[in-house]
């Protein structure tokens, strides 16, 4: 969308209520407006913002963002540091050290700093060296998440192994001694690989969690093109809206962006388990189901029941 029509939409944000906008990405440092956007979002006072970038961040830029005062935190990916393998997670040569300097670089600015890390095969055993040498160079938040399916580049290969898992586990005890003061855990964790009989999937079943997409945000994609949640891909089955010619208030109200979320017609169930089933309005409509991970599952049907349903009769499906 052109620049001027993204700053009118934070514009009309503000005036009907909205409390929050997080500029992302794609990588919202290659974004050539991002300084005008924040300044936007300053002035009319929304809530301090998360940056996430992979880009090197110079002195004067982390200065800039800093001295523009809605710049919270800045989050970057750092899968390991230990320089081949870094770089050769992200194709990119001397990454790892362009994303340190980019580190010293904002927490110098005063800019606090937190990092999220995927743990795959590639990187497993680096883990506890990262953490040591991020918590060295003053960062304060390190979290973990274990490689999960998803719908844009997803590879078996990059599932761990069970035995990797139990490592790890033990990895974070010690880390956890070494540093009494931090809260370390893994996002994820292990998965539950055992077949999933009737009775295990009804004792699982009342974990299922609340989903916000539609119902407390939305994504608008650079193209003004708006889908539920930022994790779904953004192709043409889950457009709800499009705000290059809408407002915002007409997306959020708009009978899509409801029939994807927390009022999806039962006709949308034909042909499935959910069509006829007693507990359909609560576990659809109110509960609300996690259409990020249909996506993932079914590839566009998201109208189908998730794969931890006790009436789920498809084959199971390994998500993370």
């Amino acid at each position: 969308m052109p620049k001027e029509r993204t700053l009118r939409l934070i514009e009309e944000a503000a005036a009907i209520g909205v409390v929050g906008i997080n500029p992302s990405g794609g990588d919202i440092m290659v974004y050539p407006h991002l300084e005008e956007i924040l300044e936007a979002l300053k002035k009319y006072n929304f809530v301090p913002v998360m940056l996430c970038t992979k880009s090197f961040v110079s002195s004067d830029k982390a200065k800039a963002l800093a001295d523009i005062g809605i710049v919270l935190d800045m989050q970057f990916s750092v899968d390991s540091t230990v320089d081949d393998i870094a770089d050769y997670m992200v194709q990119s040569k001397g990454f790892c050290d362009r994303i340190l300097r980019t580190i010293d670089n904002c927490l110098e600015a005063g800019i606090k700093v937190n990092v999220k890390s995927v743990i795959t095969p590639y990187n497993i055993l680096t883990i506890p060296k990262l953490y040591r040498d991020l918590k060295k160079r003053g960062v304060s938040s390190i979290r973990f998440a274990a490689y999960r399916r998803s719908g844009f580049h997803h590879s078996d290969d990059l599932f761990n192994h069970m035995e990797s898992y139990r490592w790890l586990e033990e990895q974070v005890r010690k880390l956890q001694q070494e540093f009494p003061n931090e809260m370390i855990n893994i996002q994820n964790g292990a998965p539950d690989l055992e077949p999933r009989t009737l009775d295990r999937k009804k004792a699982a079943w009342p974990a299922h969690n609340n989903c916000t997409a539609g119902r407390e945000g939305m994504m608008i994609c650079a193209d003004g093109k708006v889908i539920p949640c930022e994790q779904m891909p953004e192709t043409e089955e889950y457009f709800c809206g499009d705000v290059s010619h809408q407002s915002i208030q007409e997306v959020w109200d708009g009978d899509r962006l409801r029939e994807m979320t927390y009022g999806v017609p039962q006709a949308k169930f034909k042909g499935q388990s959910c069509y006829d089933c007693e507990e359909r309005e609560e576990c659809v409509n109110e509960i609300g189901l996690c259409i990020r991970d249909l996506s993932t599952i079914y590839q566009g049907g998201i109208y189908q029941p998730p794969e931890g349903c006790p009436k789920y009769k498809g084959e199971h499906i390994r998500i993370m």
